[in-house]
């Protein structure tokens, strides 16, 4: 009986880890998608934000991946949390939060560049220019590392 027993206590804890792990997928790819759809990047000249200087993610092109990589993260944390203990719902969990959280990395790093760009193009003195990082970039990353957090905590079924 204690075979069994052990047995039991091993697939609570699994059933446990992954429903842990589902909520942690879940969440993160409603802050992805959500933030895809956010300003990502302010641009200030002189102080003064003129018409058009905020930038969501679906702006720029970078927001639909990451809604892509959202619903399909979504997707995995809910087949995890109806039970699926399939290998391919961790891959999913894992892939689509790098995806994510290097797509939101990359344009904050870019976003000093695009200052200079514009000042650059408009012949604007330089240090008039500035870029700021707006919400939807970090709900992004967050989103990114959660869906990673859950896709490493994910308990698959032995092969």
């Amino acid at each position: 009986m204690d075979g069994m027993s052990t047995v039991a206590e091993d697939d609570q804890r699994t059933t446990a880890a992954n429903r842990q792990a589902a909520y942690i997928g879940l969440g993160a790819a409603a802050l992805a998608i959500l933030g895809a759809f956010l300003v990502w990047l302010t641009i200030t000249i002189d102080g003064l934000s003129p018409p058009g200087s905020a930038q969501t993610g679906w702006d720029n092109g970078d927001g639909r991946t990451i809604l892509v990589a959202g619903v399909a993260g979504a997707i995995a944390s809910l087949a995890i949390l109806l039970g699926l203990r399939d290998l391919w719902t961790k891959v999913l969990l894992l892939i689509s939060g790098a995806i994510v959280a290097i797509i939101a990395i990359v344009n904050m790093v870019d976003a000093g560049s695009k200052a200079h760009d514009i000042q650059m193009q408009f012949g604007i003195p330089e240090g008039d220019v500035k870029a700021k990082i707006g919400i939807g970039l970090y709900l992004v990353v967050i989103g990114g590392v959660g869906l990673v957090a859950a896709g490493l905590r994910v308990r698959t079924s032995p092969s």
